[in-house]
């Protein structure tokens, strides 16, 4: 039986788009010919959506045929090498004009905690693609303005070497076909639930799809609310009317045939109008409609002093009057029992004005003070607290007695009955006796037409105004003296409210108020009539775009209809050729990394994106795993999905082994090692136990590899040392480098002999590093391996001779390599080639010198 032939990703996506409706299908085909979804074709969508809905009438339209996905450039170069990181400026403490050299397969920069990796770790994640993002600080140290953060970084691809700057090229493709993976990263592969980041190129198509079907919606909602926008037309019919009633009510469910029913405005209609004001007229001129208004506001203005008035009657008669009386009885008879109980106990011709306020403050004060310096005051051998003289059983004795008049009842109940008297005169002070006055409607009204009762009145109020007065006087001194009740008789007012009410009725009754009421309806109809006519398509138009907005508010669910069946079908394909490819790779990661640990991977996809999240019987991994499981696990998630991507050129790791033991060390470094035949790998470490294993691991891999020392000096960090580190000692046994540099120093210009010659003596620091550790200790501890060779240790040899010599060589080395801050003593000579000359001989002298004593004492 023939074996059927998978259909490949750019098909299905193609039979897919066919089955949209036209506006989906367009943008489609746009998207699948790797055209910009530009505002022109997200126009022309959205007037297809339209048409397609019903909301605008249908256009000639070409016919569309969404054929396989382009693979259309995206600019990724299939060949890409990072060569150089070079003038990093305005990172951290980095320093400045230092350079990185990388490797065709894997680099290693190897440098002690503060050395700079970390700056150039977060460089590295704002530059690359990394899911640990972090904000760069500038040099702290530095007063004034910081330098801006820039790098350039050296690719090579087809043979072409070109550089790139950060952050001006930080768009270009080459900074996302690297990755970094750090601890931050750790979490976040864990926990959250992450979005792809690199699949095949094809199934952006859904993500493109539904961001343009997002904007379309933007653009309906906008539509919407703009034809939903109020328009004032109550403004224009004035009055009450049958076309008012329809205006203020309208809305999309507002139908035109309502409208039309009051149209057209004719010739017949204005006449109408003008005889309708005319009789309107004639009846005014017969009858005082103006008196009836009037006298109708003068009745009001009497009930209203009439309630002012019974306010007053009921604070001056018999009852409130007594009231105040008790009052100040009550408060006589408490003041006086707080004397009696208490005041009395105090007289002294040496203590005057026992009782008063100022007394009652002071010993109150003394009270509280008394009690923050003692828990228990007075007692025997207690001081005044004034004073600081010892209390005699007297002064103890006035001193509990004052507290007791402190906390005497009488003395609250005395305070409590000044409190109901203030009350009284706060309310007898807020009465308001100003009932008339002369340029007051009412009181010109009554002075006119009813004289006697207003003078009566005001007689009254001013008897009234004199026993406020009194009552007022009698509260302040606390001492009462006889009154009666003086109260305002309302019955005069009751007599001129009837008397008006029957003026009114008896006006009405020959007044044809209800005829112009009639005629004012059937004239404000009229107008309105007219108005609606002059107005009549503008009206109508806003109806319809009432009801176009109703409509169209249904129709945004076939978007999102649209929106939902694209991400449905990118999960489906992205299952098929994408998710199922990652859960494999990702297993066989895990398997390698020795990370079995039962994670498993669950899917989601939104708006045409996929996204995973990664547990453990439904718990977050971080949860689970010890701290060497979860960056174990967080590795394989990164590994696979680099992998997979098509894309990715060299992954970037900073310090990936933290807090690991030596075998999960090891096993990492071993599969960072045969990572390097796919992919450039730049590692970042502290770690010498890791360090020897990538050496090992590349050794058994036959892959080639770059080791630079970073290290922090004379307070920069990120101090750059090309090819030398702890794990190139033993190509220094040798000054095979310092004599390249003396050789390239003899043919340079001044400006870069010094460099080169510095750059001698810095390896010839190393040459001497190597030589105390291979030749002189004989390899017995090396400080790039976890293990001691005891048999070594007959390699062993000690002279003093020798070994001053090697510090007094090794200190010339110091003084005169690159990146040191030397000393007054030696600022003012520069290394010459005839210095490097010298103690390049001088170390092969002192080598065979070693050796010779080597050989002698075996």
């Amino acid at each position: 039986m023939a074996k059927i032939k998978k259909k490949k990703l750019e098909d299905n996506i193609s039979v897919f788009s066919n089955t949209l409706p036209y506006w989906a299908k367009y943008l489609a085909k746009n998207i699948s010919n790797a055209y910009i979804i530009n505002d022109d074709i997200l126009d022309a969508a959205y007037n297809y959506f339209l048409e397609d809905e019903g909301l605008k009438e249908k256009s000639t339209r070409p016919n569309i045929v969404v054929d396989p996905i382009s693979a259309h450039e995206s600019g990724y170069k299939k060949n890409l090498v990072l060569k150089k990181i070079k003038n990093v400026e305005g990172v951290n403490i980095l320093a400045e004009e230092q350079l990185i050299k990388c490797g065709p397969n894997i680099t290693i920069i190897y440098g002690k905690t503060g050395s700079g990796k970390t700056g150039y770790g977060r460089l590295l994640k704002k530059t690359f693609f990394s899911r640990s993002e972090e904000d760069i600080i500038p040099n702290i140290n530095v007063v004034g303005k910081h330098k801006n953060i820039t790098a350039k970084f050296a690719f090579e691809s087809e043979d072409d070497i070109y550089e790139l700057k950060y952050p001006d090229d930080a768009d270009k493709p080459e900074f996302r076909q690297f990755a970094v993976f750090d601890n931050n990263s750790v979490k976040i592969h864990l926990d959250e639930r992450n979005k792809f980041e690199f699949r095949p190129k094809s199934l952006e198509f859904f993500g493109k799809l539904n961001d343009a079907i997002e904007k379309i919606k933007t653009k309906l909602d906008f539509d919407i609310v703009e034809k939903q926008r109020s328009k004032d037309y109550l403004g224009l019919f004035d009055g009450e009317s049958d076309i008012n009633n329809l205006i203020t009510n309208i809305s999309d469910k507002t139908k035109i045939k309502d409208l039309d029913k009051h149209l057209p405005f004719t010739e017949i209609d204005k006449e109408a109008i003008k005889t309708l004001e005319e009789e309107k007229i004639k009846l005014l001129t017969l009858k005082k409609v103006k008196e009836i208004d009037e006298l109708d506001r003068i009745k009001g203005l009497i009930a209203n002093l009439k309630l002012l008035i019974n306010d007053v009657n009921k604070l001056l008669n018999e009852s409130k009057i007594l009231e105040v009386k008790e009052a100040i009885k009550n408060y006589a008879k408490k003041h006086n029992l707080t004397k009696k109980e208490g005041l009395d106990n105090f007289k002294s011709d040496s203590i005057k004005n026992i009782g008063s306020k100022e007394w009652k403050n002071f010993i109150q004060a003394a009270d509280k003070f008394a009690k923050i310096q003692y828990s228990k005051y007075p007692k025997e051998d207690d001081k005044c607290i004034l004073c600081q003289q010892t209390l005699s059983e007297e002064a103890i004795d006035l001193i509990n007695r004052y507290r007791i008049f402190i906390k005497s009842q009488a003395e609250v109940e005395e305070q409590d009955a000044l409190k109901q008297i203030d009350k009284l005169k706060e309310i007898y002070k807020e009465l308001n006796l100003d009932l008339f006055n002369s340029n007051d409607i009412l009181t010109i009204w009554l002075s006119e037409n009813k004289p006697t009762i207003l003078t009566e009145l005001k007689k009254t109020i001013n008897s009234q105004k004199k026993l406020v007065k009194s009552i007022t006087a009698d509260l302040k001194t606390k001492s009462y003296s006889a009154k009666k009740e003086l109260k305002i008789d309302v019955t005069d007012l009751d007599i001129i409210v009837t008397e008006l009410k029957s003026r009114i009725k008896k006006l009405e009754n020959k007044e044809p108020k209800k005829e112009i009421k009639e005629i004012n309806k059937k004239i404000d109809y009229l107008k309105h009539k007219e108005k609606l006519s002059q107005h009549e398509p503008s009206i109508k138009k806003y109806i319809n775009k009432l009801k176009w907005a109703k409509a169209a508010e249904r129709k945004k669910s076939k978007l999102s209809s649209i929106k939902s069946k694209s991400t449905k079908e990118e999960k489906r394909l992205s299952v098929i050729y994408f998710s199922g490819a990652y859960i494999k790779s990702f297993k066989k990661e895990c398997k390698r990394l020795r990370g079995n640990f039962g994670v498993e991977i669950k899917y989601t996809g939104s708006s045409g994106t996929s996204f995973r999240e990664l547990k453990i019987k439904k718990y977050c991994p971080s949860g689970i795993l010890s701290e060497g499981e979860q960056k174990v696990i967080s590795l394989a998630d990164f590994i696979s999905e680099i992998r997979l991507s098509g894309v990715n050129k060299g992954i970037i790791f900073d310090d990936p082994v933290t807090s690991l033991d030596d075998e999960r060390k090891e096993n990492i470094a071993k599969r960072l090692a045969a990572e390097s035949k796919e992919r450039q790998v730049i590692i970042f470490t502290h770690d010498l136990v890791f360090l020897h294993a990538l050496i090992s691991g590349c050794a058994d891999e036959a892959v080639k590899r770059s080791c630079h020392w970073i290290e922090q000096l004379d307070g920069e960090a990120g101090k750059i040392s090309i090819d030398c580190s702890p794990a190139l000692e033993k190509k220094y046994k040798k000054p095979t480098k310092a004599q390249i540099y003396y050789k390239k120093a003899k043919n340079s210009n001044p400006q870069d002999r010094e460099v080169d010659i510095k750059n001698g003596f810095t390896s010839l620091r190393t040459s001497y590093e190597a030589l105390v550790i291979f030749e002189l200790f004989g390899g017995v501890v090396e400080r790039f391996s976890d293990r001691i060779k005891m048999g070594n240790l007959e390699k062993v040899i000690f002279n003093v001779k020798i070994r001053d010599k090697i510090l007094d060589s090794f200190a010339k080395c110091c003084r005169f390599m690159e990146g040191h801050l030397h000393s007054d003593k030696y600022s003012y000579k520069k290394p010459t080639l005839e210095d490097l000359n010298n103690e390049i001989n001088r170390f092969i002298e002192t080598k065979k010198e070693l050796k010779d004593l080597i050989k002698s004492q075996k």
